[in-house]
Formats: structure tokens, sequence, C-alpha cells
């Protein structure tokens, strides 16, 4: 994952070092800077080192043609402003507070809610949501602020859509939802302060949801504000995506993503630790999307690019439509299980509107320049399927609206 970002990286500092000045790059060494960018690529996502076969004297000039051509710019020094978070036309009724603080999760109203926490990968974590190119993007940012599990950024003309958003109007004292942002290499660490209780981690698999879920009571338990055993608190997990990206025989087994029965027991144990040491805790997890529907938005070189080392399974679509049909099979049998309702004050619900979700004609509109990621307004989709699906059931789920 280092090796992927710094190849990132290492493209991003290229656009920019290289003199501003016209220079002529044939239609042939275009082709052959991109299909070496593209192995190379590949080659980090199987743990490979990387290969550069091209001339060294036209590497400079190639790869930065190539950026200058997908990013359509015109010269070196442009910079593009920031996208702004979609506003949130919040028109739900206000709820008055429990006459006295509610003592079993089944009583629990919006305006109880005390702290907001989150788990998951790189979209719980809004990486690059809020990029409006690639030049913005292989900034590596993760806007946490715009999450929409954990984010809570707003301001006097801007509301981001966000879950943490929808309960702060309910109570102004919540307390654990990020801001602005963080760079991907410090997301769900202690050198993000800012992510406050957002322990997402881009490129996070089911197997280190556990390490989430440990940094996240500890950062609760220390946090002053926090009366753990009074305050009642909501955490949303979602966790899947990278390992449907990585199921198939292309990866290796050393680096494959969970089996449907590894990936129960991984969020289990996640869960199993919520349960065991966060009281007056409801868990919203969310189950996930069949990742295949991404073949809709790779009609073009650069989102089939980006696929290729982001989901380098996508083209496996029997594969994957298999794996996450069993994952979303697995956590239903494991929330019907009622294991985790042996408690007045905790319970985990499982939020599937995902399952039921459909990209339409324009659904590159709802992601970020890498046709991977949530962009801001695919961010607020989520954030509001999840709003008006929490408490419900059975016919009741409403799927997302993209």
């Amino acid at each position: 994952m280092r090796r992927l970002l710094f190849l990132c990286f290492l493209a991003y500092a290229l656009l920019f070092v290289v003199e501003c000045r016209p220079q002529y790059v044939s239609s042939k060494q275009k082709s052959e800077a991109l299909d070496v960018l593209l192995q190379n690529m590949h080659r980090m996502t199987m743990n490979q080192s990387a290969l550069f076969d091209i001339d060294p004297e036209l590497q400079v000039l190639t790869l930065t043609a190539l950026l200058r051509d997908i990013l359509d710019v015109e010269s070196a020094n442009v910079r593009v402003a920031k996208l702004q978070p979609v506003g949130a036309e919040f028109s739900c009724p206000t709820i008055d507070p429990s006459p006295e603080v509610p003592q079993s999760v089944h009583q629990l109203r919006p305006s109880d809610v005390k702290v907001v926490a989150a788990m998951g990968d790189s979209i719980s974590a809004s990486f690059i949501s809020l990029a409006q190119n690639l030049l913005e993007a292989i900034l590596l940012q993760e806007y946490v602020g715009n999450s929409w599990s954990a984010g809570g950024d707003y301001s006097d003309s801007t509301v981001a859509a966000t879950l943490p958003n929808f309960l702060h109007f309910y109570n102004k004292n919540l307390r654990g939802q990020a801001t602005g942002s963080c760079h991907a290499l410090r997301s769900g660490s202690d050198n993000c302060p800012n992510g406050v209780f957002n322990a997402a981690r881009s490129a996070a698999k089911a197997i280190s949801v556990i390490n989430q879920a440990e940094r996240l009571v500890s950062r609760i338990k220390e946090d002053p504000d926090v009366n753990l055993e009074e305050d009642w608190k909501v955490v949303t997990l979602w966790i899947g995506a990278n390992d449907l990206c990585q199921c198939c025989d292309l990866i290796p087994s050393s680096s494959r993503g969970a089996k449907p029965e590894e990936y129960e027991t991984q969020v289990q144990e996640a869960l199993d630790y919520l349960h065991d040491h966060l009281p007056r805790t409801f868990v919203n997890l969310v189950n996930i999307i069949d990742v295949a529907m991404l073949q809709k938005v790779s009609s073009d070189l650069r989102c089939s690019a980006f696929h290729l080392f982001e989901c380098t399974c996508l083209s496996f679509q029997s594969k994957l439509k298999e794996y996450a049909e069993e994952y979303q099979s697995c956590l239903k049998n494991l929330i019907d299980s009622n294991r985790y309702d042996n408690r007045e004050d905790f319970t985990v619900v499982l939020q599937p509107f995902f399952e039921q979700a459909t990209l339409p004609d324009n659904a590159i509109e709802f992601f970020a320049p890498d046709c991977f990621h949530f962009n801001a307004r695919g961010q607020a989709v989520a954030a509001v399927s999840l709003w008006n699906n929490v408490g419900a059931s059975g016919k009741q789920i409403k799927k997302p609206v993209f």
C-alpha cells in the first residue's frame, strides 16, 4: 500500500517538477508511458517491485504529458478550487429528548445520542471525496469531515449531508464527529486528531477491523468529554469492499481478501469487542454493496486504469457477485443469531439497504475522479440512505437513490 501511494505521489511530483514550457510528446510515447504506469500499478498491488522499461529521459516528459491529458490542464501551475460538500436540506421533524436518559437501547431517540463513531475503509474515511480531478485526487486526502458515517463539517452556507450532522440537528452537544481532512497515511491513527472517533482506514479489509474497534474504544475512554457508562453512542461499521476487490486468483493467497466464513468471523470479532467494552451503544452494521456494479463506470481509459489497481478483481464479475451475496448472508446469519441481544443497553442492527442498490446511467456523477470512491454526492446518498433506514426493518427498507 505504501509503495502504491508513493507511486501516486511520484506522478504528482512529476507534474510540478517539470518546467512550465511547451513540450511535444508523440502518441506512441504517451502510449508507452501509460502502459508502464498501469503495469507498475498492477505489480504494486501484487507486492512486486515496479518496472520502468521506457527511456529514462522520456519518463518525466511522457508521464507529465499523460497526466496533463488525463487531467485536461494546460499548465503545470494550474490549481483547482476544492469541491464543496453537498448541502443538506434537513426537513425531519423535531423530536424532544427522552424525559430521562433511557436505560434501554430500544427506547433511544436521536436527541439522546451523545457520541457518534465509525469504522470501515476508505469510503467511511471519505478518501478523495472532495477532489475535483485527478490532480487533487493524487494528493491522497481523506476528507473526514465529509464522511457519510462520521463527518461533521458545516458552515453558515454549507452543511455536509452526513449521519452526525443529522444527529446534530437533535443534539447540539454531539461528540465524536470528524472535521476537515487528513492524509491517507494518517487515517484512523493518533496522527489525525481531527478524525476524532472515525477509526476507518483507507485500504482496510475485514481482518483489520478488530484493530479499529480496539483503537476506537481506547479513544472514547480517553476523551474527558465522554461519560463511557452514561452517554449513548452510535457506531457505524461498513467493511468488505477491499476484500471483494482482492478475492480472485490474480491476487497472491497471502494478500487475498477474506473468504465468506473468514469475513463473518472477522466482523464478529470486532462486534464482540464493542459489545464487551462499550455500554449504551447502538451499532449500525451496513451490509456490503456488490462492487461488480462498478463496471458501469469503467467505460473510459481513466476509470479502467484506476479500477485495475484499486479493484483488481473487478473483471471477475461472477466471483464478485458470488462473494458479495455470501458476505451479505453471513452478516444476516450473524445478526439473526441474536448474539448481541442479551443486553438492554447494546444492540447491532443490520442495515441492508445497499444490497438493493443499483447505479443509474449517470453513475459517474456520484464517484470521485478515480471512479471508485464516492464523491460528495455519493457520500450524501450513503448518509441519507442510512438515516432513512435507521429503525426500519423488513419491507420498510428503503434502497439508496443515486
